[in-house]
């Protein structure tokens, strides 16, 4: 994780909106979420396009693109938005792997909505650093979603507390250099 993605102390307020960080490409699910999770609530993409059909979901009226941003501008979209989505789908085989958008935004106070798939599962620690949904299931998405933009101030900020207090001790490079060294050692 970049440690200067690190933030000290919880967001005090969200924008309201969805953020989606990463590449436009079909696996990475973006297109997939906009078009198939039922909500008003606006999604701003931070990225790249890579894939020109997944690119079509920047037509979307609820879709502001953003673009590819700043480690700065990026930390301060995640912890703005009301919560990001990393909503992989698995293609033909074609899965992802650990996923840093998700324990990167937890760490400086974002709430991760990521699917239950590939690495993703080792990268989100469910309930705690952000929460695990089945992939390609819209009606799973919705109610969470729903569930989130419901929290008042007080759950909010607990759970962001929470959430970022465990991803950076549970990431944090000191501690995996420390277990690469254990298994030296025990080689």
């Amino acid at each position: 994780m970049a440690t200067n993605l690190r933030a000290a102390n919880p967001p005090t307020s969200c924008d309201g909106h969805i953020l989606y960080a990463g590449r436009l490409i079909p696996r990475k699910g973006c297109r997939w979420f906009v078009e198939n999770v039922r909500t008003e609530i606006p999604v701003k993409i931070a990225g790249t396009i890579w894939d020109e059909e997944e690119s079509e979901v920047l037509k979307h009226p609820r879709v502001e693109f953003l673009g590819s941003l700043s480690q700065e501008k990026l930390l301060s979209e995640y912890r703005r938005a009301l919560c990001v989505v990393v909503p992989n789908i698995e293609i033909d085989g074609d899965f992802e792997g650990f996923g840093l958008v998700a324990p990167e935004a937890a760490a400086v106070g974002a709430v991760v909505l990521a699917a239950r798939t590939g690495g993703l599962v080792e990268a989100v620690h469910d309930g705690v650093t952000g929460f695990l949904l089945e992939p390609g299931e819209p009606a799973e998405w919705e109610s969470k979603l729903g569930e989130i933009a419901g929290w008042d101030y007080q759950r909010r900020h607990e759970f962001i507390a929470a959430s970022m207090a465990e991803a950076q001790r549970r990431y944090s490079w000191s501690r995996v250099a420390e277990e690469v060294l254990q298994v030296y050692r025990s080689s």
